[in-house]
């Protein structure tokens, strides 16, 4: 029987510039038991049959009103995921799509109505990217810029979110290199927001397949704002399957950029733990065969 094991590290930093952390971030291994947590570290544990779901948010505008608009959007879909609204969008066909976006529009329901409720509050907004692991596919909806990625040995990293961006516009319009995209002095203007009233705050919606050993990457553009995909996988690549070293690694090379800005990041991989067991033990069968013919 296949035994599939997912483990995830997330980290949470302000970076080397900013005063305040206006990113949040949060992971519910297992959302039968609604098992939140913003520092989670889990090593192999058995894929849940409800799935595992991951958030980031990445706040921006006036004095404490990232930090507010990040942590209520985050707030929101914990609301949003509860065991009876999963187990209704698991039974009917489109439900996983029509529950994530109805996070997302609730989150930005929240973060507007904070708007209103003092001066300072306003022009605050957040980006928000919501990824829900069923195994083996992947959900995932997204509005601003902050990110989701998958890496696989095989099809290295791909990034399954675009971002709503000038400079993802300007890429799109072949008029800028990704690569460019990094130094342009735009490249922090975004335009889809949570609560944000003169842009539209729509979620978009993308599923994936994966594969035994695959990872999830999601990050604020605290990592990928200001460390090239290249090098994202290059690491990725480096840790395979070690999750903890991996997001520390991540982290380490976002500050060595210059750490201007916060940064989130969660990876959660799932490998099947079954086959190596199976491996190790057919390798020791055949080394005790050997030995045993050796002194016969």
């Amino acid at each position: 029987m296949i035994s599939m094991k997912i483990s995830i590290a997330a980290a949470l930093d302000p970076g080397k510039e900013r005063e305040r952390n206006e990113d949040a971030l949060a992971v519910c291994n297992d959302l039968l038991n609604s098992s939140w947590s913003e520092s989670l570290v889990c090593d192999g544990m058995e894929v849940p049959d409800y799935g595992t779901l991951a958030v980031v948010a990445d706040g921006m505008g006036g004095e404490n009103a990232g930090d507010l608009a990040s942590q209520t959007a985050i707030s929101a879909v914990k609301g949003v995921f509860t065991n009876d609204a999963v187990n209704q969008a698991l039974s009917v066909e489109g439900g996983i799509e029509s529950l994530m976006r109805h996070a997302v529009n609730e989150a930005d329901r929240l973060v507007l109505s904070e708007a209103e409720k003092a001066p300072e509050n306003i022009g605050l907004g957040t980006t928000i990217v919501i990824c829900w692991m069923i195994w083996p596919m992947v959900y995932v909806a997204w509005c601003g810029d902050s990110r989701c990625y998958v890496f696989s040995h095989s099809k290295g990293l791909i990034q399954l979110t675009k971002d709503h961006s000038f400079v993802q516009e300007l890429i799109d319009k072949g008029e800028l290199t990704e690569e460019d995209a990094l130094t342009h002095p735009e490249a922090s203007v975004i335009t889809r927001a949570l609560g944000d009233q003169d842009c539209p705050s729509e979620a978009d919606f993308t599923c994936h397949k994966c594969s035994d050993g695959d990872s999830l990457l999601l990050c604020s553009d605290g990592l990928c704002g200001y460390v090239c995909d290249s090098e994202i996988e290059r690491l990725m690549r480096k840790n395979e399957h070690k999750v903890k070293a991996t997001v520390d690694s991540l982290l380490g090379v976002s500050l060595d950029a210059g750490g201007f800005d916060n940064i989130s990041i969660i990876m959660m991989t799932v490998k099947d733990d079954g086959g190596e067991r199976s491996q190790k033990k057919s390798l020791l069968g055949k080394l005790s065969a050997f030995f045993r013919k050796l002194f016969r």
